[in-house]
Parts: C-alpha cells; structure tokens; sequence
C-alpha cells in the first residue's frame, strides 16, 4: 500500500527483481517520509532475515509524525488479503 503512493510506477516493478525493488523501496521511504535506512536491501530480501531487524524497521512507519504528508497511509487500515510480500 505504501509503494503504490510512493512508487509512482510501482505496477511496472518486476517482481522477481527483489533486490532493485526493495533499494527502491527503502530509499525512497528515507527521501520521502525519512524513514530511516535499519536494514540494507539484500537482508530484507534474505529468507533468513533478522526478525528484529525487521520489526524495528517497519515499526518507524507507524510511529511517523502526524504531520508527515504520508502518515495517513501508514495508519489506514487494509485487509490482509489486499497486501502481497515480494
């Protein structure tokens, strides 16, 4: 949900390109909404990845100030089955 408004082309990302999509993802989250960069693009796209590394990553979205333009999309709440995890 946050890639579709802040990826502009987010349709156009090839899902097997896991790598480019998350660096994409996390530098524009940081440019944007200046979420900080936790965890580098190649650990979150490990399938061992560091659980905690993780949550503490995702966690600076939802504790984004009210005035960040982009803070009302973080706390709209979507079905799970609307969300996909490439």
């Amino acid at each position: 949900m946050i890639s579709c408004v802040l990826v502009q082309n987010h349709r156009s990302l090839d899902p097997n390109d896991k790598l480019n999509n998350a660096t994409l993802g996390i530098d524009t989250a940081e440019a944007k909404m200046g979420v900080d960069k936790l965890i580098f693009p190649n650990e979150m796209i490990h399938p061992k990845v560091d659980k905690l590394a993780m949550m503490t990553y995702i966690a600076q979205y939802r504790n984004l100030p009210d005035n960040c333009t982009y803070s009302l999309i973080v706390r709209m709440r979507v079905h799970s089955s609307r969300c996909r995890l490439y």
